[in-house]
């Protein structure tokens, strides 16, 4: 990590700083650290100069730059387009920020990703790029890369293709989405369970648990709800979290109490 006494000199600098730090973005072992240090000193600038070094970088790179482009684009979602305006006098406090300027990179970020889409295996960064960056217009692209939905999880490229399909409006995948929603989740009673020391703890009465495959899956439908920002997927999904919490013993048999095992 890079400490704020370090970073405090170039934050003085301003964005002039940048340059100091962007012939190292394509360095093997340093390339991380001098990603960080720019983000940390502004953001959105920093994509200017990541979008120039990708073409030299080997593909681990230019997924993680990505990566970094990708939060960036969100953080001017979420901190700047949102803004803060003032209610004019007489009426009532505006219901959208007033602030609506593009993100300045978006087309450039968006070029990127649709040429690392070509790659059949293009993994979660790029297919969420599209989704930030992209229109209508990318979603076939976007198709072949959900052939089903069965068994989705974090990690898949799915997932990701999926959510970004669904933020950019398509209704296959709006409704691919709730359809997932709506399935039951398979529980089971909670078995005994080493804590990281080794240690066996017995499971409090009539707890149960989500099997690991079903609990990835669920996990995968949620982002994807989530990320397509859509209003009727997000309060499903909201409401499906709630559903699931208030009845998680509602009819499952309280186990047989497991033997006590000899503490280690």
């Amino acid at each position: 990590m890079i400490s704020d006494t370090d970073l405090a000199p170039y934050r003085a600098i301003g964005k002039r700083s940048l340059e100091l730090f962007a012939p190292y973005l394509g360095d093997k072992d340093l390339g991380a650290m001098a990603d960080l240090a720019m983000e940390e000193i502004d953001s959105v600038e920093t994509t200017r100069y990541m979008l120039r070094a990708l073409p030299r970088l080997d593909p681990d790179t230019q997924r993680r730059m990505l990566q970094a482009a990708n939060r960036a684009m969100q953080e001017y979602d979420l901190y700047v387009r949102a803004g803060s305006p003032k209610a004019k006098p007489g009426q009532p406090p505006p219901r959208f920020p007033t602030n609506q300027v593009a993100y300045p990179f978006k087309e450039e970020v968006h070029q990127v990703a649709l040429r690392m889409l070509e790659d059949p295996n293009p993994g979660q960064q790029v297919l969420v790029a599209i989704g930030l960056s992209g229109s209508r217009s990318d979603i076939q692209a976007l198709r072949k890369f959900v052939p089903n939905t069965d068994g989705m999880h974090i990690g898949d490229n799915r997932t990701y293709a999926l959510a970004s399909m669904a933020r950019l409006g398509d209704k296959w995948a709006i409704d691919r989405i709730s359809a997932e929603l709506a399935k039951p989740v398979p529980t089971v009673p909670a078995a005994v369970f080493n804590d990281d020391s080794g240690h066996p703890h017995a499971p409090k009465p009539g707890a149960i648990v989500v099997p690991e495959p079903a609990g990835q899956h669920l996990r995968a439908v949620m982002f994807a709800a989530g990320f397509s920002m859509n209003k009727r997927l997000v309060p499903t999904s909201l409401s499906t979290c709630k559903t699931r919490r208030d009845n998680s013993t509602a009819t499952i048999p309280t186990p047989t109490q497991p033997k006590k095992q000899p503490t280690p």
